[in-house]
């Protein structure tokens, strides 16, 4: 069991932190997370402001050291082991162990380690917020590849910096071009990676796509 207390334990600096977001809307600023840095655009001054070091210091339980992601934690999806769903990658070799060969990257940063090795390992880097929804035909020209990929026998990793949603809406998206109901795939993710999906845009639209209107979003994207 996890304790408000423990998720935010300087309710203080928190509450600093909205009071400055509410003051510095006016100014058509954005506060946002992308991987384990606080981002504060200011577009009209022409300003972005990236730290980690703060994000930790007001959320110091969702550092990138602590508990939450101290272990890359592969979550298999699918009955044949060909697609998986994770955490921040840490270690390459679990995923070579699986035959994973394309790893889809959702995070702000790009992985360290990426293996350089020519025509082994497919890195898609495609960072999104963890708020609203991308580029609807962005994310599913993503999936339509990524179920392709798991089709023909090869592993897929999507991945982001906790693995719970921005992975996951993704990972269901593939789902859904492999034959489930987006309902379903809500439904196989959480029961696969417990937490997931509490973003609730990210869910609703995946509940909300039946198959015939994957394969009409499929029809208008250019063949696999």
């Amino acid at each position: 069991m996890v304790y408000f207390n423990e998720l935010f334990p300087r309710p203080k600096r928190v509450a600093t932190l909205f009071f400055a977001s509410v003051c510095i809307g006016a100014l058509d600023s954005r506060i946002d997370t992308i991987g384990w840095q606080l981002v504060l655009e200011f577009p009209h001054l022409g300003v972005c402001l990236q730290s980690s070091a703060l994000l930790g210091y007001l959320f110091p339980s969702f550092g990138p050291h602590s508990r939450w992601n101290q272990s890359m934690e592969l979550v298999q999806l699918d009955e044949h082991g060909r697609l998986y769903l994770s955490p921040a990658i840490d270690d390459w070799e679990p995923i070579h162990n699986l035959g994973i060969s394309a790893v889809i990257d959702l995070d702000g940063d790009v992985d360290h380690g990426i293996p350089t090795v020519p025509n082994q390992m497919l890195y898609i880097y495609f960072p999104i917020y963890d708020d609203d929804l991308p580029d609807l035909r962005k994310l599913h020209a993503v999936a339509k590849l990524g179920a392709s990929l798991v089709e023909s026998g090869r592993g897929v990793l999507t991945h982001c910096g906790l693995g719970l949603n921005r992975s996951a809406l993704v990972a269901g998206l593939i789902l859904t071009y492999l034959g489930l109901r987006g309902d379903e795939a809500v439904r196989l993710l959480r029961e696969k990676r417990p937490g997931s999906l509490f973003n609730d845009k990210f869910a609703a639209y995946l509940q909300s796509l039946s198959k015939q209107q994957v394969t009409d979003f499929a029809r208008d994207l250019p063949a696999r």
